[in-house]
């Protein structure tokens, strides 16, 4: 089977530069090729899909979409992200952020404004009024979408989510495409792809793409099933290889068997090489852990400080807004949860603060870092008192009868705290200027030792 002409019939690139440009951010060709596999697999009735369209853009020459399917209810147009680590945003943000645990952040555009650009350009071209649907669908199992707001004709989700939000939203939409008009339209569309309408090539014949996808899902599972077993076979021959030298070194001493002497050095010798393999092994995974412990030690220096007021873009010192008093006690009312008691003091005469969907960041002494959506008050009384501040005015973190409480935390592991997503607004009007604001509440350091 030639995997390279596969892979070209199927996004234009090559297998070659696409190991050259993976990586944990996502890059790359594959999150499509699994939204295309869901799809197919897990939507009913008719539908045409096309892959990797260019299509003149409004802005610029060409904009490429990396999936559409074309549907009786309208047209749908994905965005795809093949991106690990906790997605943050709002809908209406220019950048979202990639949060890793332990690598350094990554600042994306956002995919919403990104399809935004897509679907009008598919509009300008196809010069109809027809329902088109955005997706954006984030890939890879190891993310956490953490984006708010709404925009109409918008979805976000998953991968395992996808076919589910799919049939919701196509079952609400008015049928617009007869089966003739859709496969006009589709056929007006089908030059704009890289990929072609024909066979996947074989080495000796051609299977057709269902049948492909489910080969290579079948090839991955052996593959995997393989390097676990041999890994475990590597294992057990350095295991041996130690054993072999402990008795070869007995058999020379006390001379419990009868062979020449010249055998049984070699021997030994060749176990010794064996053993030499092991150690290596050994040492390359030892610097493996370093490596991890390094960029973990990476992560908790990015997250072990809050962002400096002056790179927000406006006239901001740090003076402006700080934390005082701010103290983290064992709760009185749950178990294992702790209590953040202080003042946030805002003093600015241009500017007021919105906490209102903020967050907690927390980082405990082991390096794992924990958010929490910033709790407002409740009739239980465990919650932030007060949401929005004006300027010059004092808040209370926590106050008798209102209690900042956080669960599964214990005040000895923390090692840091801050909030994060505070807004910034022009004051006296509730304008939302940034919400990237940042303050410091906790530092164990800064504890009295």
């Amino acid at each position: 089977m030639n995997l390279e002409q596969v892979y070209e019939n199927l996004t234009g690139v090559s297998i070659t530069e696409q190991e050259q440009i993976w990586d944990e951010r996502g890059k790359g060709y594959f999150g499509e090729f699994l939204v295309f596999k869901t799809l197919f697999e897990g939507i009913d009735g008719p539908g045409k899909f096309l892959m990797n369209v260019e299509i003149p853009g409004l802005h610029t020459e060409k904009t490429e979409i990396d999936l559409m399917f074309l549907h009786p209810k309208g047209i749908f147009v994905f965005e795809v992200k093949h991106y690990k680590g906790t997605i943050y945003g709002k809908v209406t943000d220019r950048y979202w952020t990639q949060f890793f645990k332990t690598v350094k952040n990554n600042k994306f555009y956002s995919p919403v404004m990104q399809n935004n650009g897509h679907i009008e350009a598919l509009r300008a071209l196809i010069k109809k009024d027809v329902p088109i649907h955005s997706f954006v669908v984030f890939t890879h199992p190891e993310v956490i979408i953490r984006v708010t707001g709404r925009q109409e004709n918008l979805t976000i989700c998953r991968l395992e989510e996808l076919c589910q939000l799919f049939n919701t939203v196509a079952s609400s939409m008015p049928e617009v495409y007869d089966l003739e008009q859709l496969d006009n339209q589709y056929s007006s569309l089908l030059q704009y792809s890289k990929v072609r309408e024909s066979q996947i090539p074989m080495d000796d014949s051609s299977l057709t793409l269902p049948e492909y996808l489910e080969m290579l899902t079948e090839e991955k599972k052996t593959l995997e099933a393989e390097y676990k077993k041999k890994r475990q076979k590597d294992i057990k021959i350095g295991l041996i290889a130690f054993l072999a030298v402990i008795i070869a070194a007995a058999i020379g001493a006390f001379g419990f068997v009868n062979i020449e002497r010249k055998q049984a050095d070699n021997r030994v010798e060749q176990y010794k090489m064996a053993a030499d393999r092991a150690l290596l092994s050994r040492d390359a995974a030892a610097q493996e852990a370093e490596k991890a412990r390094a960029e973990t030690d990476e992560m908790r220096r990015n997250f072990s400080h809050a962002r400096p007021l002056q790179e927000s873009g406006y006239n901001l010192t740090d003076s402006v807004l700080t934390a005082s008093n701010v103290t983290v006690t064992p709760s009185k009312e749950i178990e294992k949860a702790v209590v953040i008691s202080g003042t946030i003091n805002i003093k600015s005469d241009t500017y007021s603060f919105l906490f209102s969907g903020s967050k907690i960041i927390v980082q405990l002494t082991d390096g794992t870092v924990k958010e929490y959506d910033l709790p407002s008050y409740n009739s239980s009384g465990l919650g932030f008192q007060e949401i929005f501040t004006y300027h010059n005015k004092p808040l209370s973190l926590s106050t008798y009868g209102h209690y900042l409480t956080l669960p599964e935390l214990v005040p000895e592991e923390i090692e840091y705290i801050k909030l994060r997503n505070i807004g910034l607004c022009q004051f006296p009007f509730s304008t939302v200027l940034t919400r990237d604001i940042e303050l410091e509440l906790y530092s164990r350091e800064d504890l009295p030792h």
